[in-house]
């Protein structure tokens, strides 16, 4: 346990959300393996003794193992704070003058309880509280030991499909201290104890860099879709759009287009607006005839009786005034109509060139998009380049290292408690891990290494 703190909170059990998501937030640190003492609502007496041998049982746990206990009730003999010793906020109030406290009126402390020297850190009138929460059936529960309180709960830090549970009766909890000082020492002093948990926080420490660098290759995704709304992309396809609405002898969407061009471009936009619109009836014409030689074409030749006179009046109404005059319609060979196609799509893109004089082309506007897009987005493109490559290279390294860590044997606290147990006769049971496990577990790692570590041992 390391060091003794008061963990409050601002919500009524909302230990259970800072267990499932984040323990090492409610136990301050990762560990490697946990104690965890569970007490129900008639177990006031047992949770009463935790509280008073709290500093005893923190001593014999050391930095390496955390320790957790769960009471409906407990009393919790505190010293009112006077002085610059007082916490940041009031521990509690009581509530309608009765020594009941709901857990959920009393704000964080981040000040431990005991200092390194186990000395209390208030100083003032003592006082005694009962302290409430309804966490604890739903934690025994989610562990899978509710039917065993008041029991401790011994759990590794890696992920286990087990547990190793002990009940918490009179006659253990006398040798409830004895047999945590032993199961701590052989635990700590295992070989493979060192080597092991050396490397497994250097995987931890690989993880949290992971882990930060995936959040910040996140806020710089966001960053980006922010900076590439500053780039106008749209404006590469205006040149073709402008030559679409004049192909169409749409003047008004012509003048709309012009209007995205660049402002150096779009000086004279009424002027350009009124060229088109004295030319707008000619361009109509192209487009309406070779729309009607498309038609044309696409029946079969040598044309049918019935639309002889009509591909004829093409000819002669509007043809010969697109085009110089020519050959007569030949309303036999297909190869004519073709030919004229051609010649009025060429006569009507000169008509469009005209009118397009002097306005940016698809590739310069294309060229422009790309300055926009390179002095908005290239440095955030560039930095996430740097962070994807990085976050590579410690995935590599986390993969290396886990290879490493499952080439030493994986010391348990489960199985050293179940040993001692056993040889000291003390009875305890092997369970199948509940759901909670694998928050505990949690602590150690970041998910997405658990994750990993996980498919290392169930894979190897």
């Amino acid at each position: 346990m390391h060091r003794v703190q008061y963990r409050v909170v601002e919500t009524v059990d909302p230990v259970l959300d800072l267990l499932y998501e984040n323990p090492a937030r409610l136990l301050e640190k990762r560990y490697a393996g946990y104690l965890v003492f569970l007490f129900g609502r008639a177990d006031e007496e047992f949770a009463t003794w935790f509280a008073r041998n709290i500093v005893a049982l923190d001593s014999l746990t050391g930095s390496d193992i955390g320790g957790a206990i769960f009471a409906s009730r407990i009393k919790l003999r505190v010293h009112s704070p006077v002085g610059n010793a007082s916490p940041r906020r009031s521990t509690a109030h009581l509530r309608n003058g009765d020594s009941d406290i709901d857990l959920g009126t009393i704000h964080r402390i981040s000040e431990p309880l005991i200092d390194s020297s186990g000395r209390s850190r208030w100083r003032g009138d003592e006082e005694e509280i009962t302290a409430m929460t309804y966490a604890t059936d739903d934690i025994a529960r989610r562990l899978g030991v509710l039917p065993d309180l008041p029991c401790l709960v011994v759990i590794d830090a890696v992920p286990s499909d087990e547990i190793e549970v002990m009940r918490l009766t009179e006659y253990a909890m006398k040798d409830l201290i004895p047999l945590v000082r032993e199961v701590v020492h052989r635990f700590r002093g295992s070989q493979e104890f060192q080597p092991f948990f050396e490397s497994l926080y250097r995987v931890q420490r690989l993880s949290e860099k992971r882990h930060s660098l995936t959040e910040e290759i996140a806020v710089r995704h966001r960053e980006l879709q922010q900076a590439k709304r500053r780039v106008e992309y749209a404006l590469a396809g205006v040149p073709a759009e402008a030559r679409k609405a004049l192909v169409e002898a749409n003047v008004r969407r012509f003048r709309d287009a012009v209007l995205h061009f660049p402002p150096a471009a779009r000086n004279g936009v009424e002027e350009r607006a009124a060229q088109a619109r004295s030319l707008q009836h000619q361009l109509h014409r192209f487009n309406k005839t070779i729309w009607s030689l498309t038609r044309y074409q696409a029946l079969p030749w040598p044309l049918p009786d019935g639309a002889r006179e009509a591909y004829r009046r093409v000819y002669a109404t509007h043809v010969r005034d697109l085009l110089s005059p020519g050959d007569e319609p030949d309303v036999i060979d297909p190869g004519q109509c073709e030919r004229t196609m051609v010649q009025l799509a060429s006569a009507q893109a000169k008509t469009v060139d005209y009118l397009l004089e002097g306005l940016p082309t698809t590739p310069e506007m294309q060229a422009l998009v790309d300055r926009q897009h390179a002095q908005h987005c290239g440095p955030i493109e560039r930095q996430l380049e740097d962070m994807h490559s990085a976050s590579k290279q410690l995935d590599t390294e986390i993969e290396e290292e886990l290879r490493r860590l499952l080439a030493i044997d994986c010391p348990s606290l489960k199985t050293t408690f179940r040993a001692i147990a056993r040889n000291k006769r003390i009875d305890t049971a092997r369970k199948k891990a509940g759901e909670g496990v694998l928050s505990f577990s949690a602590g150690l790692l970041k998910p997405e290494t658990l994750i990993k570590l996980w498919q290392f041992l169930t894979s190897h």
